[in-house]
């Protein structure tokens, strides 16, 4: 065999041997080639975009969850007062697990946007006197500076039924009470449109203040709605 053959013979096995390798690694795995500039890029791309979408979400269930977070406090659970010698205490309650009316916590209470909260106010007289006894019921926002913001539209009171009488925003027990007795109950439950507070006191806490008075029987009117002598302000806020 000349010399020129046996050159073009070891090129032609050259080009096989190489196509061989390249045939290989193509059945190994992906190697590095033209594309591979455009795809890594793209696939950079997928991955910030599914970041964004993950901070989205987390941005958006943490307003979820800040708008369901607004509660309804009772500011004052057990409310003492004393005016002339009459003594009355305000007492709050609800329902407890297991149905049963038991002492109300001063708690947060979660509301959401449009909610109810379950809460029984009544007043008893804590004195040895007969008392007419009326109860101011106050809903507001009060902003971190100690600012009160009246909130009173933004809330529905469940009143009971009977036995009060509403008179230029107090609510008058219609019998008076010995000492030691309790009114019925003013109100089973409220409901807040806690969305709308929100909206006319940004950032404000949002409070009930239950505020009772009495007044003593003796040497009064025959009823509570005419009586005189109550205090200007009842109870602390």
């Amino acid at each position: 065999m000349s010399d020129a053959v046996e050159d073009k013979e070891a090129t032609t096995r050259a080009a096989g041997s190489n196509s061989a390798v390249r045939e290989d690694a193509r059945r190994d795995g992906p190697t590095v080639s033209e594309d591979a500039p455009r795809r890594q890029p793209a696939r950079r791309a997928c991955i910030a975009a599914l970041g964004c979408v993950l901070l989205l979400a987390l941005l958006a269930a943490g307003a979820a969850q800040q708008t369901l977070s607004a509660g309804s406090r009772s500011a004052i659970a057990q409310n003492r007062a004393t005016f002339g010698g009459v003594s009355v205490r305000v007492i709050e309650s609800m329902p407890g697990p297991s149905g049963a009316e038991v002492p109300a916590e001063t708690v947060d209470i979660p509301v959401g946007d449009y909610g109810k909260v379950d809460r029984m106010v009544r007043v008893e007289n804590a004195g040895s006197h007969p008392a007419y006894i009326r109860v101011r019921l106050d809903f507001v926002g009060e902003t971190p500076e100690g600012e009160h913001i009246p909130l009173n539209d933004c809330i529905t009171y469940q009143l009971a039924a009977q036995g009060w009488t509403e008179h230029d925003g107090w609510y008058y027990c219609d019998t008076a009470l010995e000492g030691g007795e309790r009114t019925t109950e003013l109100i089973t439950g409220m409901v807040v449109d806690a969305a709308s507070a929100r909206a006319a006191a940004p950032g404000a806490e949002l409070k009930l203040h239950v505020v009772g008075q009495g007044v003593q029987v003796e040497n009064n009117a025959a009823a509570a709605i005419d009586a005189e002598g109550w205090p200007e302000e009842g109870g602390e806020r």
